[in-house]
């Protein structure tokens, strides 16, 4: 992992962090990986048997079926789960990482956008989130 990679994944640990401390979750945590392209599309099928081009994150709890990382230690908190994010695709642009990173930690937390009324609460809840932390995009770069 070159150090840019290590330095943003280290800043997405701790905003990881802060966000389960804003939501009332501080006695968990999650765990974060940068994945490339291909990998992203392959976990997304083999997990969640759904094919998709990019894809940007995806999040697995805890208790998911065939979870990938298994082996990862908890230390001391619950754990909560795992994010992917796509390093390859999105790696020059931090603030959509960290849209990506809250996307999949309130996914953890049990938020959903299956339903339109579900999609709402959790968009309101991601920009509140966004404007909270700083440095942070609802689009990738290429659509601002």
């Amino acid at each position: 992992m070159s150090v840019r990679a290590h330095r943003e994944l280290t800043r997405l640990r701790r905003i990881a962090a802060r966000v389960l401390r804003m939501q009332d979750a501080a006695d968990s945590r999650v765990e974060v990986f940068f994945e490339n392209s291909e990998t992203m599309s392959r976990l997304k099928w083999r997990y969640l048997r759904r094919r998709q081009k990019l894809v940007d994150v995806l999040a697995f709890p805890e208790d998911h079926d065939g979870f990938p990382h298994p082996e990862a230690s908890s230390k001391g908190k619950k754990k909560l789960g795992e994010i992917y994010l796509n390093w390859e695709a999105f790696g020059q642009d931090g603030p959509y990482l960290t849209y990506l990173l809250l996307h999949g930690v309130l996914h953890l937390l049990g938020y959903m956008h299956d339903k339109k009324s579900d999609m709402i609460v959790m968009q309101q809840l991601e920009s509140k989130l966004c404007r909270h932390i700083g440095d942070c995009s609802m689009e990738p770069r290429a659509r601002r």
